[in-house]
């Protein structure tokens, strides 16, 4: 099992849901979050130290199976082309997981 954590612009939310229902996977979670650009530095202006600029982003969170992984990627990358901008993936191997509703537990509580 893996968690897909990919950080995205907050305008590429509606195409990369398109691609990820495309693909198959239709359960994450998708939250507002604020980060910095690559390019963001403290910089000095007038003697004064200004800190770099909190940028709107959103963060999805995506627990697959193994098999839905490279799908997964395939739906984000594909979200994200048309956009001219980018964002960063990250693959985390995902330990366990547990429905609370039932208590199952494993890669079928996926």
């Amino acid at each position: 099992m893996k968690m897909i954590v990919a950080v995205i612009h907050t305008h590429q939310l509606e195409a990369m849901r398109r691609a990820l229902s495309e693909h198959g996977i239709h359960h994450y979670m998708a939250a507002e979050i604020r980060g910095t650009a690559p390019t963001s530095e403290q910089k000095t202006y007038h003697g004064a130290d200004h800190l770099p600029q909190l940028l709107k982003r959103v963060r999805l969170d995506i627990a697959v199976n193994e098999e839905l992984v490279e799908p997964c990627l395939a739906a984000i990358k594909k979200g994200s082309d048309n956009s001219g901008v980018h964002g960063k993936v990250f693959v985390l191997d995902l330990l366990d997981v547990m429905t609370t509703w039932d208590g199952q537990r494993g890669p079928e509580a996926l």
